[in-house]
């Protein structure tokens, strides 16, 4: 786990202004089958993960046996899907990675990534106060939150590089607007 630096400052702060404005202004897709389980008055039921809509951005759709999809999402914002590459790319070009999941005030509940392979990298635009990602430091073997030893990172407009399939994680609570990128290899 790591803070990474872009490597130029030289117009980056520009595209963060531009990929958050974008965000704002996207053609959002309601992500209705990601539902997290939780335990409230000893019963489980499933509760809806986002407090919006939240689409996953894949690039790479493992699923399908490696082959190449091209997502509504982005074809829906085409222009904001090449600012927000030539966010990672440019700024942050030691990031390997071959998918990535756009997130708008997502309320993620302790999960582990299913499918990634080595370091996520994540970095969150908008306007917000809290939602500091936290991350459990016990690793592989730890599954239960309540057993969870979180450090808490605040990446608003500051890359950062995790384990999110070894690790748990989740988001502080959070007020305003709340957009994540998490670039990684599947």
């Amino acid at each position: 786990m790591k803070y990474i630096n872009p490597v130029s400052t030289e117009g980056y702060e520009e595209l963060i202004k531009k990929c958050t404005k974008g965000l704002g202004k996207a053609r959002w897709i309601n992500n209705t089958n990601r539902k997290e389980q939780l335990i409230v008055g000893g019963r489980v039921g499933a509760r809806k993960l986002r407090a919006e809509s939240c689409p996953a951005v894949v690039k790479w759709d493992y699923l399908n046996k490696n082959r190449y999809v091209q997502p509504l999402f982005d074809k829906q914002n085409p222009e904001l899907i090449k600012d927000l590459e030539l966010l990672v790319n440019k700024y942050y070009p030691s990031v390997q990675y071959n998918s990535f999941t756009i997130n708008r005030n997502g309320l993620m509940l302790p999960h582990k990534d299913k499918g990634n392979r080595d370091s996520s990298f994540i970095i969150g635009l908008g306007e917000y106060t809290g939602g500091r990602l936290a991350v459990d430091t016990l690793g592989k073997e730890n599954t239960e939150d309540s057993t969870a030893d979180y450090r808490y990172f605040d990446i608003k407009q500051r890359g950062f590089l995790f384990d999110g399939c070894n690790n748990l994680h989740k988001v502080e609570p959070f007020t305003g607007t709340r957009y994540t990128l998490v670039a990684y290899y599947i």
